[in-house]
């Protein structure tokens, strides 16, 4: 076998290389599709709790939707709540 594709070789760690950069695309297109739908689960909570009368509550989210319960998904969670509380409110606002 060619040295150059054993382990160590130019073109063994070049592969390598390659390899590694489509794993981390991968992962960065799931990491944008599992906001995506978490944004859509916010979005429409938010939504159904503010048509029942109630104030969404961060919290009452985490209690309701554990599988999201991530530290990290805490800022879009929160954004995503505020976002749809401020459109539901300037649309009350224009329909009076």
């Amino acid at each position: 076998m060619n040295p150059r594709y054993m382990p160590g070789g130019d073109k063994y760690e070049a592969i390598r290389a390659d390899e590694q950069l489509s794993f981390y695309e991968r992962v960065r297109e799931e990491k944008a599709d599992i906001l995506v739908a978490l944004r859509l689960v916010v979005s429409n909570w938010t939504e159904r709790e503010i048509d029942a009368g109630y104030e969404p509550v961060f919290e009452k989210f985490r209690d309701e939707y554990p599988e999201w319960d991530y530290e990290e998904l805490y800022a879009t969670i929160s954004e995503e709540m505020e976002r749809v509380i401020v459109r539901c409110r300037r649309e009350s606002i224009t329909s009076i």
